[in-house]
């Protein structure tokens, strides 16, 4: 349906087409409406309330206001009012005011009064449109149109109606005119105006269509507040593009009225603050295809409901630089929510304090600059200066200081993270809390008020107005409410008011708003207590874990201290109590009510097979072993340790683990030798032997029984010196005693009787039975059957190992490996060491041990808690950062043991066996990116990894394209070793009693870190001596040391900012520098200098004729002013396509002394190679020799040095005053083109600065003189 007027006229012609003046590109408001009713004459352009109205409708009503605006006065550079509510007739305003080249000031009818009057006393209006349901509550200053009054109504009526041009205005408009002016909230307790130009309209306008997708098809909703800068763009958008403008009633701002109106009017986008956007159904909107969200800060949830089917962006941009400055791309559900990145032509800077830009992840002040930027605000020149500053990286332009805090991530868009000063945003509307606090001390019974905004439980924000009474006086909270709502608009006044005895203040007398107390809203709990079963239950499971008396619902497993091993142990006992979930679960969710959402009810085990030797044939075997019992595979670990076994045949094997339990009272040697042939019968993986089947896969046959390898030894009458140098040589020769694979059980006990009351209990094991976790498991039991005698009752079932093999059976190696080769795509070799795949092991190694100063122990681990992070993550990013620097790479490699032990396998915490395994992990170094950004990356790609932690890791080699090498390796080792509880244990068995458990080990690898965190955080390092010397391990450890010392006090440190050196190693740094330049001289002025000091010796020689500088200089001089008189000279480029000769020669020195940068070009090269270094360069003439130039491109004037007229001009000097501009230092000598990798020559320029320090250096060095040839 169309109203059209029937007097409408017909479509304008080009020649009616908006004159105003504008600079190449940029357009002004009228003229952006102009050429929008030229292309669209006919479509709609407005829908309002059942009707639609086509562009001519509008261009033609407001045609004819603009006339009788303009008599009123309205041009450009006023300014005139519009206090419509949203309606067509708001429209045709301000396409009218547009028009006339003046500005539009936006007014709320509906705000109170004595605000209107203000912003129009504020900039000074004589003239104002409004219609007869608002005139009412108006001041009377102003000369109102009111579009619905009879007298007004006629008048318009019969103004004509044809396009408004620069003939009919004032003046013409410019787009440095104002366009208009919207009035924000001030800190002053005033509103202030913002004036904005034409000049960054058409330019957000050309960005955003193509941004957002709209065509003259599209719908574009119009809801937001016309005192919202956003309305403008509302209009923008559809206007330019030839779209219609669908126009919410002013009573229609959320809820189901908008969603109704969204669906009747089949509405494509939408521009929408979040606030009112959260309370709009989401569902049933076919037709609305793009959301844009603007004005204030939002959650995950809004982006699940509306990002479904549509596309999702967010917008950001201060009035005071056009509306929109940055805008996302779209957003998707649990991407990050950002502010995106600065809009083409704008400039967005994020600067420090000391206006210095800070790397990416690095927080500072948006700074915003371009032609977008308003000129600045309405009758206030100190508060412009204050916030329009001076750009300090480009003179001339100015950047406006937003206040608001941001950081770029490593994706270069922005995150928004709050205000600096105490302008906020609330609800879409930006505030300056000193307004309202004006607001509240005009109340007699205020003496003091400070207004903030505070956040609920549920992140929903609210201005809190804290006030203190006057002497005497009862603060009436309900009236200052009432008070308030008669002055502020709605969205400024306080949801609470909080009435206080005396503000707190700081040292210096200011109100302290950090030390305001948070207001108890409805909804606040500091502790949410479980309440169901399932809560009660993981809550019990954290607690007893983690060692708290309490946990709540939203307390943070690894804030209380979890890690990961302990993650395993919380995932195991979970299920055993039925409720499943995984360790990545553990890392994502963190909390007990966040991991009840991930959690399923347990099902049934999966089924392990009686036997799995049905995959094998046993008899194969039988021979060599009559008591076999089983035939089991090998895990992931187990094969390549039985790999280095066999390869060290002739070398010392690594793998070999000892521990030393320290004992002290009476021991009862063959008490204890029985209780560890008990554990030999308990745990059948303890009985294996590891051999290959006939089709030669490598096996373990577990066989029935075998007896415990057990000798006494007794030191005990030997001295103290000799009794330990005994002992350590007894240890190591126990150590370093190869085990044979093939026969059970490869684990040996010594027990070694130091005095008559201390002694040592001596386990050495292949670490191809045993991994670390399990050791403590076998003491454990080891000490209960000491004291029961051997009875092997009272200990509990125990899954066996093979269970955990059977879960191996059953998992998806494809996917897996798949997985493991995405993450490492890409990847290279990182080797410290010469690779040698022949080496052997000489020694077991020697380690540098340091200890992390207990007050950086203590910071890692409070960050650990901070930041969601384990202590293995943070010392694995540092090891990264390490070897980085070593290797000068951004991306290294490194391998790391990880416990191995599936959570998901019911009982896996307590079974013994060889769980570990040795994985890859992969750091991604990023210079600016922050230590607290690091971690939490590192963090999430190893937790995304974590279900796919049983692959061997020669099966990752094999399915990752990249070449996979490393020689480094990270141990992490918090097993569940609780010494304490062994010690007490011990100690009631006849007086016997556990004072140490220490447990040694050592690796292939050339180098190893081993972290421990039983008392404060201690690094060993393990290398080969044969690879490493001690002094260079020594700077490792400390290099690492500073690294975490960096992380624990520095966390906003950026990664390419951490200091390796100390001042004392920096300072023993040799600096290597020449000596000092020569004088800085123009070419010209060394050539000139050449001539003087020997103006008749031989400059040149050819083909057997000499020229002396005399001649040179002379010649030269002639061309030189023809080159001149071609416009050639300094900032410019002349070529010379001359072979090597005298020629070439008095071509150089001619171009050097115009000021001009000469280019050498070689007359044999391809014409297309010379035509792209001529037209790359911008040359201006061509210097050459007739009979090159037919070979020649005529892009360029070439002048024939061989040719009659070419020496015409004076051979005298040439003076300065001759050349085209004065001569600088830093101007372009000259241009070589060198290959460029695109396939095209690159030009090299090259100042005059450097070229007499070369010349001098190289004549001294190689001693050329007067007389050298």
């Amino acid at each position: 349906m169309s109203n059209a007027d029937p007097r409408r006229t017909p479509r304008p012609r080009k020649g009616a087409r908006d004159r105003s003046r504008t600079r190449r590109g940029v357009s002004t408001l009228p003229q952006l409406l102009i050429a929008a009713v030229e292309s669209a004459h006919d479509r709609d352009a407005v829908v309002f309330d059942g009707q639609s109205y086509t562009y001519g409708d509008i261009d033609q009503r407001s045609s004819r206001l603009a006339r009788i605006l303009i008599e009123h006065g309205a041009g450009p550079g006023t300014i005139v009012v519009v206090a419509i509510t949203r309606s067509v007739e708001s429209i045709v305003a301000v396409w009218a005011i547009a028009k006339t080249g003046a500005a539009f000031v936006p007014v709320d009818p509906q705000a109170p009064v004595s605000r209107i009057e203000y912003l129009i006393d504020d900039s000074a209006i004589d003239l104002g449109i409004t219609v007869g349901a608002h005139r009412a509550v108006l001041p009377t200053g102003p000369t109102w149109l009111v579009l619905d009054d009879v007298a007004d109504a006629a008048r318009i009526d019969a103004a004509s109606d044809h396009p408004i041009s620069n003939h009919d205005r004032l003046r013409p408009a410019r787009v440095d005119d104002p366009a208009y002016v919207i009035y924000t909230s001030g800190s002053t307790g005033r509103p202030k105006g913002v004036i904005v130009s034409h000049a960054g309209l058409s330019g957000l306008v050309a960005a955003e269509l193509a941004h957002y997708r709209i065509t003259a098809t599209s719908r574009v909703l119009h809801v937001c507040s016309p005192t919202f800068d956003v309305s403008v763009l509302e209009m923008l958008l559809a206007f330019t593009s030839g779209a219609a403008l669908v126009i919410a009633p002013a009573t229609v701002g959320g809820g189901d009225a908008l969603a109704e109106l969204l669906a009747a009017e089949k509405v494509s986008h939408m521009l929408i603050t979040p606030g009112a956007l959260s309370t709009v159904p989401p569902d049933d909107l076919p037709d609305l295809t793009v959301v844009i969200v603007v004005g204030d800060t939002f959650g995950p949830d809004l982006v699940a409901n509306w990002s479904r089917d549509r596309c999702f962006f967010n917008g950001y941009g201060p009035t005071e630089a056009t509306i929109l400055a940055t805008r996302s791309n779209p957003i998707d559900v649990d991407a990050p929510i950002t502010i995106g990145a600065p809009i083409p032509g704008v400039i967005g800077l994020v600067l420090d304090r000391r206006l210095r830009p800070t790397p990416t992840g690095v927080v500072g002040e948006l700074y915003l600059g371009g032609p977008q930027l308003a000129r600045g605000y309405q009758g206030r020149a100190g508060l412009t200066a204050e916030r329009f500053v001076a750009n300090p990286f480009a003179a001339g332009s100015r950047l406006y200081r937003t206040g608001d805090l941001v950081r770029q991530n490593a994706d270069g868009e922005l995150e928004y993270l709050g205000r600096s000063d105490f302008q906020v945003k609330v609800r879409g509307q930006r505030i300056e809390l000193g307004e309202i606090e004006r607001t509240m001390l005009a109340d007699d019974a205020v003496a003091q008020a400070a207004v903030v905004v505070q956040s609920d439980t549920e992140g929903r924000q609210h201005l809190v107005a804290y006030v203190v009474g006057a002497d005497d006086a009862t603060i009436e909270q309900a009236a200052l409410l009432l008070a308030a709502e008669a002055i502020l608009p709605s969205y400024m006044v306080p949801d609470l008011i909080v009435p206080l005895d005396e503000m707190p203040l700081t040292p210096n007398g200011k109100v302290d708003r950090k030390a305001l107390p948070v207001p108890v809203f409805a909804s606040a709990a500091p502790f949410r207590a479980a309440e169901t079963d399932n809560e009660h239950l993981l809550a019990d499971v954290f607690a007893d874990l983690l060692g708290v008396d309490r946990v709540g619902l939203d307390d943070s497993f690894f804030a209380l201290g979890g890690d990961s091993i302990v993650s395993i142990q919380l995932v195991s006992r979970a299920k055993a109590r039925g409720l499943v979930f995984t360790p990545q679960d553990v890392f994502e969710c963190k909390t007990v009510a966040e991991l009840l959402k991930a959690a399923v009810l347990a099902e049934a085990d999966l089924p392990v097979p009686e036997n799995l030797s049905r995959t094998f044939d046993v008899g194969q075997f039988e021979d060599r072993y009559p008591a076999i019992a089983d035939v089991w595979p090998l895990a992931p670990l187990q094969a390549g340790l039985l790999f280095h076994a066999m390869l060290a045949e002739t070398s010392i094997d690594a793998y070999s683990i000892q521990v030393a339990v320290q004992l002290k009272g009476a021991v009862d040697g063959p008490r204890l030798r029985a209780a560890a042939q008990g554990v030999l019968d308990r745990h059948p993986a303890l009985r294996a032997a590891f051999v290959t089947a006939a089709d030669g896969t490598p096996v373990q046959v577990i066989v029935d029984s075998v007896a415990v390898p057990w000798r006494d030894v007794d030191l005990s009458d030997l001295v103290p010196a000799q009794r330990e140098s005994a002992f350590s040589t007894l240890a190591l020769d126990d150590r370093t005693a190869r085990f044979d694979v093939t026969q059970p059980p490869l684990i040996r006990f010594a027990l070694v009787s130091l005095t008559t009351d201390e002694s040592v209990l001596v386990v050495t094991n292949h670490h191809i039975l045993l991994d670390g976790w399990s050791m403590p498991l076998l003491l454990q039991d080891l000490l209960t059957l000491y004291a029961t005698q051997g009875d092997p009752s009272v200990l509990p079932h125990v899954r066996p190992y093979r269970s955990y093999l059977a879960w191996l059976d059953h998992q998806d190696r494809d996917n897996s490996t798949r997985v493991w080769a995405d993450a490492l795509r890409g990847a290279e070799p990182t080797l410290l060491a010469a690779a040698d795949p022949k080496r052997e092991l000489g020694d077991l190694g020697d380690s540098v041990i340091i200890d992390l100063a207990a007050d950086v122990s203590d910071l890692l681990s409070a960050r650990a808690a901070q930041w969601g992070v384990t202590l293995n993550t943070i010392v694995q990013s540092a090891w990264g950062i390490l070897l980085g620097r070593l290797l000068a790479r951004d991306d290294v490699v490194f391998g790391s043991t990880v416990s191995g032990r599936p959570a998901s396998l019911d009982g896996v915490e307590s079974m013994v066996g060889l769980f570990i395994n040795t994985l890859p992990v992969r750091i991604r170094l990023d210079a600016t990116e922050t230590i607290e950004g690091l971690l939490r990356r590192v963090q999430r790609e190893q937790a995304a990894l974590l279900d796919h932690h049983y692959v061997a890791l020669p099966d990752i080699v094999a399915a990752t394209s990249s070449e996979i090498a490393f020689d480094t390796l990270t141990v992490f080792e918090s097993y569940p070793v609780d010494r304490a509880a062994l010690a007490e244990h011990a100690a009631t068995i006849d007086g016997m009693a556990i004072t140490d458990v220490q447990m040694d080990g050592a690796t292939h690898y050339p180098l190893t870190l081993v972290t421990t965190v039983d008392n404060g955080v201690q690094l060993h390092l393990r290398y080969l001596p044969d690879l490493f010397d001690r002094v260079a391990i020594e700077a490792f450890g400390r290099q690492l040391e500073r690294i975490l010392g960096a992380f624990a006090t520095d966390p906003a440190c950026v990664v390419g900012d951490i200091e390796l050196m100390s001042e004392v190693e920096r300072s023993a740094l040799l600096r290597v520098s020449g000596p000092a330049s020569a004088e800085r001289v123009l070419l010209s002025e060394l050539l000139a200098a050449a001539v003087a000091s020997n103006p008749d010796g031989v400059a040149l020689r050819y083909e057997g004729l000499s020229v002396t500088y005399r001649d040179l200089d002379r010649r030269s001089n002639r061309i030189a002013r023809e080159l001149v008189s071609r416009g050639v000279g300094p900032e410019t480029y002349a070529a010379f396509a001359i072979e090597r000769s005298i020629d070439s020669t008095v071509a150089l020195w001619a171009i050097a002394k115009t000021g001009a940068a000469f280019l050498p070009v070689d007359p044999s090269y391809p014409a297309d190679r010379i035509a792209h270094m001529l037209a790359d360069s911008g040359c201006v003439v061509g210097l050459t020799l007739t009979r090159h130039r037919d070979a020649l491109p005529a892009t360029v004037p070439w002048l024939e040095l061989d040719a009659p007229h070419a020496e015409s001009h004076s051979p005298d000097a040439i003076d300065s005053s001759e050349l085209t501009a004065p001569q600088r230092i830093d101007q372009p000598a000259y241009l070589i083109y060198t290959s460029g990798t695109t396939g095209l020559p690159k030009g090299v320029v090259v100042t005059h600065a450097g070229v007499a320090n070369f010349a001098a250096e190289q004549r001294d060095r190689y001693a050329v003189t007067a007389e050298s040839g």
